[in-house]
């Protein structure tokens, strides 16, 4: 994305509800209709989007709109195979490239929205259409969601109008967080997401916080996902292959995320995805339970920890016994979901840390 120092800054200053709302300004994607506590559920009529959660100042894209077009960072983005990469003009650099890639503009057809109300359940329905110029593929996206919830649904319906077969891929992604700010990557159930990163301990030490946003699919064959740093995402989509299932969930970063569905369409025919995306602060998080000690055996102090998710040991899991601001040893949880390891000296305060696997995420202790 056009990114630099000064433009993330001020981005940040100027606060998440301006932001949205003058993004959605101006795209004129009528976006305003009024949902809580997620708000801007409409997408631009190229399929950008400014969608975020006033539950949390974290529960949103990087944007920034002081520029024209507005840099934002969520999108429908399709690859097809013989053409290119297609996407709203926004979600492409200055230059109108995605790592390096072209980025063709989507070609508006037209969008409805229905607000919500009582005799709709509560539900805002915004329906989205737009055409890959030259292609012969029409993209009908449909956003709903239901008033008070934490999730917005998303389908998209790629009809292919030409006299020949196509091969594309669909990416759904978004830049975590409103600046450069750092998190977690999350992975597990076949979705993807990033946690919120936040310091612990004198040392500031990074770790996940209590706020995350996850992609969980619903509908379509052979989904995939990566979770990485905003370039190196960038990059993966530019590629215009079904994305590796690869998560960067080591170390905090400047985290962006994206799922695709590689698809495969006959003339005349059409094929539909579909993933759910959760803001949350914490509500509906499976938590997980912690239970660490020392004991001294000939001489030789014995850390050890417990983990459990739900009522069952977790194995396989890698815990951190840190001694101030250093890691004095490191253990895997064996499968009753001990992890025990010996450090020199008698016993010490420590601090067990768990910052979870690609099976348990999100979970923190």
């Amino acid at each position: 994305m056009r990114r630099t120092k000064i433009i993330v800054l001020v981005a940040a200053l100027l606060g998440a509800s301006l932001v949205s709302a003058g993004a959605a300004a101006a795209r004129g994607s009528g976006a305003t209709s009024l949902t809580s506590p997620i708000v801007s559920v409409a997408p631009g009529r190229e399929l950008d989007c400014t969608t975020r959660s006033t539950r949390s100042d974290w529960l949103q894209y990087f944007s920034f709109n002081l520029l024209q077009p507005p840099a934002l960072s969520c999108a429908t983005v399709v690859s097809v195979s013989g053409f290119g990469l297609f996407g709203p003009p926004t979600f492409a650099d200055s230059a109108g490239l995605v790592a390096g890639t072209v980025l063709h503009p989507y070609q508006r057809v037209s969008q409805t929205i229905d607000p919500p109300s009582a005799a709709n359940g509560s539900t805002l329905t915004a329906v989205t259409v737009v055409s890959l110029p030259g292609t012969g593929l029409l993209l009908h996206q449909t956003d709903t969601y239901v008033d008070g919830s934490n999730s917005v649904i998303t389908t998209v319906n790629v009809e292919n109008d030409a006299t020949v077969a196509r091969n594309l891929v669909v990416y759904r992604t978004g830049d975590c967080f409103p600046g450069s700010d750092p998190g977690f990557g999350l992975t597990g159930d076949a979705g993807a997401g990033c946690e919120q990163a936040v310091q612990d301990g004198l040392n500031a030490v990074p770790i996940a916080g209590p706020v995350y946003m996850r992609w969980s699919p619903r509908l379509g064959l052979s989904s995939h996902f990566d979770v990485a740093p905003v370039n190196d995402l960038r990059s993966a989509i530019a590629a215009g292959t079904p994305l590796a299932d690869t998560c960067d969930c080591s170390q905090a970063d400047d985290i962006a995320v994206a799922m695709s569905w590689g698809l495969h369409l006959v003339p005349g025919k059409s094929k539909t995805v579909s993933h759910r995306l959760t803001y949350s602060d914490g509500d509906g998080r499976v938590r997980l339970s912690m239970f660490a000690g020392a004991h001294v055996r000939k001489g030789v102090t014995h850390l050890y920890a417990y983990l459990s998710l739900a009522g069952g040991s977790i194995g396989g899991a890698t815990v951190d016994f840190v001694v101030g601001s250093l890691t004095a040893c490191t253990a895997v949880t064996d499968q009753y979901g001990t992890a025990s390891c010996t450090v020199a000296g008698p016993p010490t305060d420590y601090v067990a840390r768990y910052r979870g696997t690609t099976a348990y995420l999100p979970a923190n202790a």
